[in-house]
């Protein structure tokens, strides 16, 4: 992975990068280290889950529970991770003792620890998501439902290449060029397939 975004980057040197996971330190000890420096993200939805997961620990009723959960929500979304933190330790403090006290501070504890990798409102501006729920359904639907299966077997290269095919539709700025390193045997599959596909409409009205 990291060589593959390491010579995309090389190509593309306007682009930018996003580091985008949820909280796990295993996550961030390779995102960190072996890739190339971009912006850290956590996922906004595993982060408002956190504070889902908090706020039940509290024994108010359930519309007090959803006021306040939209409250730090929305102040997450706004990137004020500093109000959401205080709240969390408001939260701990009032009235939570003994195990709930605890959770509540495992909760609290993940926001600390990363508290550089709330960026939303920055993500927001680039236009970059700030969730991986799309490359997730697009891993299902692009990938999964094509290459798994009962009684289907690859060899690497096959693969590969159908994946790139499989990928490609999704990609209109797709190039033989940028596809395919030097000297793949499938280069030329790859150009058959550019001849004999439409283009998206999106394109044909621009190129208008």
């Amino acid at each position: 992975l990291t060589q593959e975004i390491e010579a995309a980057l090389r190509q593309r040197p306007d682009l930018g990068l996003v580091k985008l996971a949820d909280g796990a330190r295993d996550n961030w000890t390779y995102l960190s280290a072996a890739l190339p420096k971009g912006i850290e993200l956590i996922d906004f939805y595993h982060a408002a889950n956190q504070l889902s997961d908090a706020v039940k620990l509290r024994r108010w009723s359930q519309k007090r529970r959803t006021r306040w959960l939209n409250r730090q929500r929305h102040l997450l979304r706004r990137g004020d991770i500093d109000a959401v933190i205080r709240a969390l330790e408001e939260l701990r403090l009032l009235r939570c003792a003994g195990r709930n006290a605890r959770a509540v501070g495992t909760h609290l504890g993940y926001f600390l620890n990363n508290h550089e990798r709330f960026a939303y409102p920055k993500v927001h501006r680039l236009g970059f998501p700030m969730g991986s729920g799309a490359m997730e359904g697009a891993i299902r639907r692009v990938v999964n439902l094509r290459i798994k299966g009962n009684s289907i077997y690859w060899l690497a290269e096959n693969v590969e290449a159908i994946l790139l095919l499989r990928c490609a539709p999704c990609s209109p700025s797709a190039s033989p060029g940028s596809a395919w390193p030097p000297g793949c045997s499938h280069r030329s599959s790859f150009r058959w397939w550019r001849r004999r596909t439409p283009e998206p409409s999106s394109a044909r009205m621009k190129r208008a």
